[in-house]
């Protein structure tokens, strides 16, 4: 696994990642969806497993879900499951906050 800083520090993060607001960071050929949640950073795949929707276009649940905005396919973003098991689970990316910035692993 790779680390990839996405932002300078915490507070930066802060800034660019709105609470509960699902953002789609790119990382070469990875699309990656991050949200800012009680439970800190969590990154998914961006790419719904149903048809491929962009998840930062969703909604997040106050039980930190995020909500395929064109089926409506809900998946935990702490475990990547899909929640009525229609489809296939999403790929999960760890976050780490660091001292010298905001990590995620590819």
């Amino acid at each position: 696994m790779e680390w990839v800083r996405i932002f300078d520090s915490e507070s930066e993060m802060n800034i660019r990642l709105p609470w509960r607001k699902p953002v789609k960071v790119v990382l070469g050929t990875i699309s990656v969806c991050v949200v800012l949640t009680r439970n800190g950073p969590l990154g998914v795949s961006d790419r719904c497993s149903h048809q491929g929707e962009s998840l930062s276009r969703g909604s997040i649940s106050v039980t930190d879900e995020i909500r395929c905005p064109l089926h409506g396919y809900c998946f935990d973003l702490r475990t990547g499951r899909e929640q009525s098991e229609r489809s296939s689970d999403l790929e999960l990316f760890p976050i780490e906050i660091r001292p010298d910035g905001v990590y995620i692993g590819v």
